[in-house]
């Protein structure tokens, strides 16, 4: 339903039974014109909807937003003032921009003057501007508190790891590092020991070798063609890089990590147990993260490549 709405100064309503009448102090500033125009708009679609909640319902804000509007002076909440443009333009009142007589409804088919058009734009762009702003910082914070929560259950789940052994296994929940002493098996042993230290683990430990067995395929099942396509991968793929290659092969072992984690509960090297719950799920936080990094990265890096080689590169 179409309505019209009068211009800027219009006489007070009469307020509703049990509704305070807005005052403005002594001294206070005058309300801005847009403000008032949207205010004028509100309470007659309050009148329209039949009652606040009503309205506040169409507008998609909660009722104390809608009551400060209609019972507070000052100027509106971005919410509401956005909420009101949207609402507006899809009822298409165009009278919202059109200063008229007081006593005389403006036509909502004329002619709207462009000042008025670039004041209404302007302040929708402001009102974008912030949301978005508010948004990104809401993002910004989830992000962090992620982290934060993440580290600290990692920092848990090392706590309650078992003890190291005697040749020094590394500590459960930490990512994987190239860097540093040669594994334990890569150490040299006693031949009496050296295969049964070096034989790979089955499926049913729930951790992933990097070296091949003699019966991975059965002991893995649905997960070996994964098992299979991460040892490749991260054969050629070393801890540190750049460039487009690179990153497509880290994007491509987070992804296989993930599905490993994820979907068939298995732990990854250098782990030597199975992974609880707890840190399975904190493994599965820093995968995700890490990818979501990198698929920016590498998408980066290949306009970069694209622009120095005058897209004569597309891959």
């Amino acid at each position: 339903m179409k309505m019209a709405v009068h211009g800027d100064e219009q006489p007070p309503r009469e307020p509703a039974q049990g509704e305070a009448q807005p005052r403005q102090e002594p001294g206070q500033e005058a309300e801005h014109p847009v403000d008032a125009r949207l205010r004028v708009y509100l309470r007659r679609l309050v009148d329209a909807q039949g009652g606040r909640m009503r309205t506040a319902d169409a507008l998609g804000v909660n009722n104390k937003t809608l009551a400060r509007g209609l019972d507070e002076s000052g100027p509106l909440t971005v919410w509401l003032r956005a909420a009101l443009f949207v609402k507006a333009l899809e009822d298409g009142v165009a009278a919202l921009a059109v200063g008229g007589d007081e006593d005389e409804p403006a036509d909502p088919g004329a002619e709207v003057p462009a000042g008025r058009i670039g004041e209404l734009a302007g302040d929708l762009r402001d009102a974008t501007e912030v949301l978005r702003s508010l948004a990104t910082t809401v993002e910004q914070l989830h992000r962090e508190h992620g982290e934060r929560v993440a580290e600290v259950e990692r920092r848990l789940a090392a706590l309650e790891a078992p003890p190291p052994d005697a040749e020094g296994s590394p500590v459960i929940g930490a990512p994987r590092t190239d860097a540093g002493p040669a594994p334990a098996a890569a150490r040299p042993r006693p031949a009496a020991s050296r295969a049964v230290t070096e034989r790979p683990r089955p499926a049913s430990a729930h951790v992933v070798t990097e070296e091949a067995g003699p019966d991975d395929e059965d002991a893995y099942g649905a997960a070996w063609p994964l098992v299979e396509e991460w040892r490749d991968v991260r054969a050629r793929h070393p801890a540190e890089g750049k460039g487009v290659d690179w990153l497509r092969d880290e994007e491509r072992l987070r992804e296989l990590e993930i599905a490993l984690i994820g979907e068939h509960e298995l732990a990854l090297p250098p782990e030597r147990y199975r992974w609880d719950g707890f840190t399975r799920r904190s493994q599965l936080r820093w995968r995700e993260r890490t990818l979501r990094r990198v698929r920016k990265e590498r998408r980066r890096a290949q306009w970069r490549r694209r622009l120095l080689t005058l897209g004569l590169w597309w891959s």
